[in-house]
């Protein structure tokens, strides 16, 4: 059985003119002053942490896959994972330190917009050394991805069977599981990457199509389904 694997090294570096771009702020100015001291700040703050762990099939059920006797349900995860040859059971955040740090902002409604977009910066720091981690032992295929709470077909609940697997590495990152299933720190992501010759993303059937974090197009349920069948029938 492979052990959980942590990334704790996982640098952020900010784009400022991006950042300013992106948050609308006009250079030379007294609220662009302001936002550099900032980012100077979660610089030196930031710790962007991830946890991982390859994992194998045990066997798929009538409903879902079973993982270290450890049952996941999901007709979509059985789809997408049914040719896949390479699966990883991930956690992703933020850090506890830049949350614990961008609350000291919470008085001011600009700077805690401005932290809480850092946050995210930081997120995607992380997943980003998670992506590139994964796509280096992915055989050249595809890297896609799913995520508990995403999907009405992998509803939020699925955060408890996936944090039983990966064991004590959610901890270890300072991440935690409420009784809702929620993550904290909020800025974290868990979910599995694996290897498919299509690739997968959550977004293709997300319904919010204004979505700032969308990475794919949406496409119909029901063709995706159709398309996978006749893989599937194929193979």
């Amino acid at each position: 059985m492979e052990l959980p694997q942590i990334m704790d090294s996982i640098s952020l570096t900010i784009d400022y003119d991006f950042l300013c771009n992106a948050l609308r702020v006009k250079a030379d100015s007294e609220a662009a002053e302001r936002l550099a001291k900032i980012v100077v700040e979660a610089h030196k703050v930031a710790c962007p942490k991830a946890a991982y762990r390859e994992v194998k099939i045990q066997r798929f059920t009538e409903d879902g896959i079973l993982i270290d006797d450890v049952q996941f349900r999901s007709h979509l995860l059985v789809t997408n994972l049914t040719s896949a040859t390479k699966l990883y059971a991930f956690v992703a955040t933020c850090g506890t330190e830049l949350e614990a740090w961008a609350k000291t902002f919470s008085s001011d409604l600009l700077e805690s917009f401005w932290t809480d977009t850092i946050m995210n910066l930081a997120l995607g720091a992380a997943i980003g050394a998670l992506e590139n981690k994964f796509k280096s032992l992915c055989e050249e295929q595809p890297l896609s991805s799913m995520h508990p709470g995403s999907l009405e077909d992998w509803p939020i609940t699925e955060q408890q069977p996936l944090f039983r697997i990966l064991a004590q590495a959610p901890a270890d990152i300072g991440v935690a599981l409420t009784e809702s299933y929620l993550l904290l720190p909020l800025k974290s992501i868990s979910g599995i990457y694996f290897n498919s010759q299509q690739q997968f993303c959550n977004c293709q059937l997300c319904p919010r199509e204004k979505c700032p974090g969308r990475r794919a197009p949406r496409i119909d349920n029901q063709l995706l389904s159709l398309d996978r069948s006749s893989q599937l029938e194929a193979s």
